[in-house]
This record gives structure tokens, C-alpha cells and sequence, in this order.
């Protein structure tokens, strides 16, 4: 005798591994992995965005077509800068509700733009030395989801000419310049 059972529907476990693949100017490419339990069939996938990464308030939403587990996201300006993806399946559709949601991505809206000059550019009189320079300055405030990534330090003897330039890259509010002739003056740009 041969009979076929089908199971019952249950709200799926969370989407998985939510993260940006593509970003390009006025597109970006969201992909993730789908539930480990999906307790049925995903039938759509439901991108939730936001301004706050706590999602007290959801901005809006968008339901994904069938089970894929992408979403090409274009416009000039991207609506928020928090998203988080929720499963859909059949037991979703008669309760109302949907799985736990999943990790929260944070991006950026549109272009960035560069950050303001650092300020405050100093000399640590009590960490210097005859052939060296302490030097700190206030950290310059964020303007994209990253905040300030670097800063670049030059200094030169001669400050006439581009020639003997040394450039640094640091991701500090501070550098100790070494290696410095003694009495000697040097011009420093940040």
C-alpha cells in the first residue's frame, strides 16, 4: 500500500547571511542564504528598511518575487540606511506573521561625500624629542557609514616645493614623526 502525507506549514527559521554584493552608483545587489529550517515552501522573501538599526519604526517594505534570495535594489537615493530580510512561506500567509528577521545591514544613501578637515593639529611638547615630533588632532565627524577611514599626514622641510614630501597614512587622531633632523623646522599638512 502506498499513500502520500503532506506535512504541515510552520513559520520558517530567518533568513541568513543578509549583505550587500554589488554596489554601484544608484544600484545595489542585497543577496542571502535561505533559512537552514524553512518548515514548508518559501513562497517571497520581505525586505524591511528603516532609519534606526532597531527597527522600532519599519519605513517600509518590499516583498520579493517567488523564493529568490536577491533583490536589485535601483533609484537615485536609497530609501534608509537599515535593512533586515524576513521569510514568507504558506503558514505565513494564514497566520499573518513572519519568520524572525534577519541579520541587520547597514549602508549608506547615495554618494558619499568626503569627510571635513580634521582641526586642531598639534604638537605634544612632553612626547617630543631632538629628532622627533608627537603630533595629535581632533577627529574629524563621520559622513559616511564608516566614518573616517584615514588620514593623510605630509611634512616637508621645504614648504616652497612639492619635492621631499613624505606622506603617511594613518587611522589614528595622533602620529609620532621620528627620524627628524635636529633644530630643524618642518611644515606638516593633514
Amino acid at each position: 500500500i502506498e499513500k502520500t502525507v503532506k506535512t504541515e506549514d510552520d513559520i520558517s527559521s530567518p533568513p541568513r547571511l543578509l549583505r550587500i554584493t554589488r554596489d554601484i552608483e544608484n544600484a545595489v545587489e542585497l543577496n542571502w542564504l535561505p533559512p537552514v529550517n524553512p518548515n514548508g515552501v518559501n513562497t517571497s522573501y520581505e525586505i524591511e528598511f528603516t532609519t534606526n538599526s532597531t527597527f522600532t519604526t519599519i519605513s517600509g517594505t518590499v516583498l520579493t518575487q517567488k523564493s529568490l534570495t536577491h533583490y536589485n535594489w535601483t533609484g537615485p537615493e536609497f530609501p534608509t540606511n537599515y535593512m533586515r530580510v524576513r521569510a514568507v512561506n504558506l503558514a505565513n500567509t494564514d497566520t499573518g506573521t513572519m519568520s524572525e528577521p534577519s541579520n541587520v545591514l547597514e549602508f549608506c544613501l547615495g554618494k558619499e561625500k568626503a569627510p571635513d578637515e580634521p582641526t586642531g593639529l598639534r604638537e605634544v611638547t612632553e612626547q617630543a624629542s631632538t629628532t622627533s615630533v608627537y603630533i595629535e588632532w581632533d577627529e574629524s565627524p563621520p559622513t559616511t557609514c564608516d566614518g573616517v577611514t584615514w588620514y593623510e599626514l605630509s611634512y616637508t622641510m621645504d614648504k616652497t616645493c612639492t619635492c621631499n614630501v613624505t606622506n603617511i597614512t594613518t587611522n589614528n587622531t595622533c602620529y609620532n614623526l621620528t627620524g627628524l633632523v635636529e633644530d630643524a623646522t618642518y611644515y606638516i599638512t593633514l
